[in-house]
């Protein structure tokens, strides 16, 4: 496959798997004819933990990739706004999938990774003006 192809396709891919909510995460889009460059922050969920435990960020897209090295790889990851209940997106792990991610850029202010099956773990992301 070409390399220019290929970028095209993961850039489309990136930004499908970016779920939006109004007012809370903004659509991600690159200049017409050139592929989508982000800065990626990585999380990684062992039995040791997750590292990091929290994430401060600049406002401005990026991508958020998510590594899970847990034994059952079964794992729902929801970003939710600090006070707010309502998901703004869903990553999830699998037996057959064991990393996922997604291209997002949230407005300034207090986010929460929250774990479906391993509630004693949870991620702080802080986006800053």
């Amino acid at each position: 496959m070409a390399l220019r192809s290929r970028s095209t396709y993961i850039c489309a891919f990136l930004l499908a798997t970016a779920l939006s909510a109004p007012g809370q995460l903004r659509p991600i889009t690159a200049p017409a004819g050139k592929p989508a460059v982000f800065p990626s922050e990585v999380l990684t969920v062992s039995r040791y933990g997750v590292y990091p435990l929290r994430i401060n960020r600049p406002q401005g897209p990026f991508v958020l990739y998510i590594e899970n090295r847990l034994g059952n790889h079964e794992e729902v990851f929801t970003l939710v706004r600090d006070g707010s209940p309502t998901a703004l997106l869903q990553l999830a792990t699998s037996s057959s999938k064991a990393r996922d991610h997604a291209a997002i850029d949230p407005q300034p202010g207090l986010y929460h990774l929250q774990f479906r099956n391993n509630t004693k773990f949870s991620v702080d992301i802080a986006i800053a003006n």
